[in-house]
């Protein structure tokens, strides 16, 4: 028993380090993925930093990314030119190096390498900071004699082309190549081309690095297909795709469904949770996540009830809810009318204030019985302790009868009445009864005070 208690204990810890396994692995997963989503956006800054510049390299090929040719001809050709422009020799004296490059530059803007590179925003930086440079530096004088309607027409690039004809048209110096090597050269490096199939879309070897991770994946989703089967946990053996049909869809080697990858993260996530010698679900992280999910979820719910409240409030005001009031209330007369006479003859049974009653009543009789002018020639004890005893006894007798009355089928009638009178004046006066004004006035209170309540932040305790 004992060995077998073990066996048992070693079987489920191995389970759980194969989930722990495959957890990594999900999130390993999912981060490339993310990556590679978003390289051609992270791509520039990847350039820029001299650390990481590595994994640009290491990942320009699995995008089928490689330096534009034309960008790196450009780039040499006016490097090598520059080098003598701290003589400030003209170009005019040795024109077929320019040429090249005006060469160069006019195939680079016909086929538009720098906008397919994703530079169109430094595009348009680089034109205007070209404009404010050559309008400091000496040109050709037929480059200022353009056709403002022209000029206007003009995009981005063409600006840029523009411009770039006049740096090259005048003497270029040392602050030509400073400029060159300060805004040119960077936007030249990263321009890029990208290989494209037969079919004209773009090569993407990215499959090539997701291949491991699906072959793994493929691997424990048909062991825990097995397992299923072997244990007994379906009714049909083909059950287990339609219940698992994120991983299917997630094990397609398709861009559009890697999405689902996540939520095996999920799935496996709740394995471990339910699992007893694990404390996932009761560690820090999970703690935190349900402490600030109950936070958003409160204040998220809060809002909409007190949204709801506020409407209810205005809807109760204006005295639109008095017909579903009524109609609320309708099926309910018989109700009503057995409540209101079930308390009346409990309030009459318990006979609240007719001690007093007595009392006050018993005084009265004293005072009238000494005023009467007829009995002036009976003593005073005996005229007043005789009208005392009849008035009393009078008194007693009005109040058995009523709650005689009250106990029986009459006095419930009587209160049925009275419960049909005020419902009927409602009905009928609608919002002038003063039975529907005090009703919107204590529902309004009412939900008020539900606002309030609903407003305190209990995380806040």
């Amino acid at each position: 028993m004992i060995r077998f208690l073990s066996m048992e204990s070693a079987r489920n810890k191995l389970r759980v380090l194969w989930d722990f396994f495959f957890v990594l692995l999900a999130l390993l997963n999912v981060a490339l993925i993310a990556f590679d989503l978003t390289y051609f956006y992270l791509r520039p800054w990847l350039l820029q930093s001299s650390e990481l510049h590595t994994v640009m390299e290491l990942y320009d090929p699995i995008k089928g990314i490689h330096p534009d040719p034309l960008s790196k001809s450009y780039a040499d050709q006016a490097t090598e030119i520059l080098k003598s422009a701290g003589a400030k020799t003209e170009f005019r004296t040795n024109p077929i190096p320019v040429r090249k490059i005006l060469f160069i530059q006019d195939r680079i803007f016909r086929r538009q390498v720098w906008q397919d590179s994703g530079l169109n925003q430094n595009l348009v930086l680089l034109g205007q900071e070209l404009q404010e440079f050559n309008a400091l530096h000496p040109h050709a004088a037929d480059f200022d004699h353009v056709d403002d309607i022209l000029r206007a027409s003009w995009d981005a690039g063409d600006r840029l082309e523009y411009e770039l004809r006049r740096f090259w048209s005048g003497d270029l110096n040392q602050d030509h190549a400073v400029f060159f090597n300060q805004f040119i050269l960077p936007l030249l490096q990263r321009a890029y081309v990208r290989e494209r199939g037969l079919d004209g879309n773009y090569l993407d070897y990215f499959i090539y690095l997701d291949l491991p991770f699906l072959i793994l994946f493929w691997i424990e989703f048909l062991l825990r297909w097995f397992l299923a089967i072997r244990r007994r946990e379906l009714l049909r053996w083909w059950l287990f795709p339609l219940y698992n049909w994120y991983d299917v869809l997630g094990l397609m080697p398709m861009t559009e469904l890697r999405f689902f990858r996540l939520l095996r993260i999920f799935s496996i996530y709740m394995r471990l949770y339910r699992s007893d010698i694990t404390n996932v679900g009761d560690d820090i992280i999970s703690r935190t996540v349900k402490s600030y999910s109950a936070i958003i979820t409160e204040e998220i719910s809060d809002r909409v009830a007190v949204r709801i409240l506020t409407e209810m409030q205005d809807e109760i005001q204006s005295g639109a809810s008095i017909d579903i009031f009524l109609t609320a209330i309708e099926p309910r007369r018989e109700a009503i009318q057995d409540l209101a006479t079930r308390y009346v003859r409990k309030a009459v049974a318990a006979q609240p204030g007719i001690p007093e009653t007595r009392r006050m009543l018993a005084r009265s009789l004293d005072r009238a019985a000494r005023q009467v002018p007829s009995l002036t020639v009976v003593p005073d004890f005996l005229k007043t302790r005789l009208t005392r005893e009849i008035g009393l006894a009078v008194f007693d007798g009005i109040q058995e009868t009523l709650s005689e009355s009250i106990q029986g089928e009459a006095g419930r009638q009587w209160i049925a009445e009275m419960v049909d009178f005020a419902i009927d004046d409602m009905m009928t006066e609608g919002r002038d009864s003063p039975l529907d004004q005090l009703y919107r006035a204590i529902s309004q209170d009412v939900i008020e005070n539900m606002k309030k309540a609903v407003s305190v932040k209990k995380w806040a305790r």
